[in-house]
C-alpha cells in the first residue's frame, strides 16, 4: 500500500491507547484535546468539536472519583458530558487549586487543534476501540461524523481512521479503504499475561498497531523550538520508564539489562547442554 500523507494527524480517543500508538508511530507531534480522556462515543466527540467545546469544562459539573487506578493523578468525571479525567489533576491537591491550570491546558490544546485543522488541506482523525469497553463506531456513525466536520471545516479534507480490536489470537492485521474513511482490524497484544485481569491501555504492546500505522505519515508543522522541546520530553519519558533521570543513568541501566540477557542466555545454553548430557547418560544405562 502506498503511504498516505496528511498535514495533521490527531487522536479522537477513545482512550490513551490511541495517543500512545500515534506517538510510537511518529504521527503524534503535539497534544490534542482527547488524548488522555475516557468517555463518550465518536459521534459525541465530533458534536463537541462542531459546537466549539461550548460549556464542556464548567467546574460545577465535575465530581471527584479518587485514584481508583493508582495513577499519579486524582481522577474526576464531568457528570454532564461523561468525560473522565485520569491524567490531569495533581494527586492530593484540591480541585479548586488544580482546576485553573487544567482548564488552561485544555484551552491551549483546543486552540491548537482548531488552528492545525484550519491550516491543513488534509487531516486524519484516529479512533482506537477501547481495549476494555466495546465502543466500536458503526459505519453510519462515522458517515454522520464526517458530514458534521465537512460543514464545520469547509475546504479541509477530513478523513477518519477507525481501529477495531481483533481477537487476541488473530495473526497480524489488515487495513481497508471504505467510503471516505479507513478501517483497521488489529489484535491488541498484551505486554504481559496476568490471568484474570482486564487488558488496560497501558498493558498493550502497540507494535502490531504501529505496523499498520506505518501506512500513514504526517508533515512536521512544528517550529525548531517545538521540535527540540518534543525531543527533550521524549527523552525524559524514556528515562522515566527505566527509573532514571539522565542519559548516563539510562545508558547504565541498558548496559545492565544487556549483561543480564547475556548471562541468562549463557545459563540457558549451559542448562541445555547439561540436559542433553543427562539424556545421553540415561540412554546408555538402559
Amino acid at each position: 500500500m502506498k503511504k498516505e500523507r496528511f498535514d495533521y494527524v490527531c487522536s479522537l480517543g477513545s482512550s490513551c491507547l490511541c495517543a500512545m500508538s500515534l506517538r510510537d508511530a511518529g504521527l503524534r507531534l503535539s497534544s490534542g484535546p482527547f488524548d488522555w480522556l475516557l468517555g463518550p462515543s465518536l459521534k459525541s466527540r465530533v458534536d463537541l468539536i462542531a459546537n466549539d467545546f461550548a460549556g464542556w469544562f464548567e467546574p460545577r459539573d465535575f465530581e471527584f472519583l479518587g485514584n481508583p487506578e493508582k495513577f499519579e493523578h486524582d481522577s474526576y468525571r464531568n457528570r454532564r458530558t461523561g468525560y473522565k479525567f485520569s491524567h490531569d489533576f495533581e494527586l492530593g491537591k484540591s480541585f479548586e487549586e488544580s482546576f485553573p491550570a487544567v482548564r488552561e491546558k485544555y484551552a491551549r490544546r483546543i486552540d491548537r487543534f482548531y488552528d492545525r485543522i484550519r491550516a491543513s488541506r488534509r487531516v486524519l482523525l484516529v479512533w482506537l476501540e477501547n481495549p476494555v469497553v466495546n465502543d466500536r463506531p458503526s459505519e453510519e456513525e462515522v458517515a454522520a461524523s464526517r458530514r458534521i466536520l465537512a460543514d464545520k471545516f469547509p475546504g479541509v479534507e477530513i478523513e477518519f481512521l477507525i481501529v477495531d480490536r481483533a481477537p487476541d489470537d488473530t495473526e497480524g492485521g489488515r487495513i481497508e479503504r471504505l467510503d471516505g474513511h479507513w478501517r483497521m482490524v488489529c489484535p491488541y497484544r498484551r505486554k504481559s499475561t496476568e490471568p484474570g485481569k482486564d487488558v488496560r491501555p497501558w498493558d498493550i504492546d502497540t507494535r502490531p498497531i504501529d505496523a499498520l500505522l506505518s501506512n500513514f505519515e504526517t508533515s512536521d508543522y512544528r517550529s525548531a523550538a517545538e521540535r527540540r522541546d518534543h525531543a527533550a520530553a521524549g527523552r525524559l519519558a524514556k528515562y522515566a520508564a527505566f527509573g532514571v533521570h539522565t542519559a548516563f543513568g539510562y545508558a547504565l541501566v541498558r548496559l545492565q539489562i544487556k549483561i543480564c540477557k547475556l548471562l541468562l542466555n549463557r545459563l540457558r545454553r549451559r542448562g541445555i547442554s547439561i540436559r542433553r548430557t543427562f539424556e545421553v547418560q540415561i540412554g546408555l544405562c538402559r
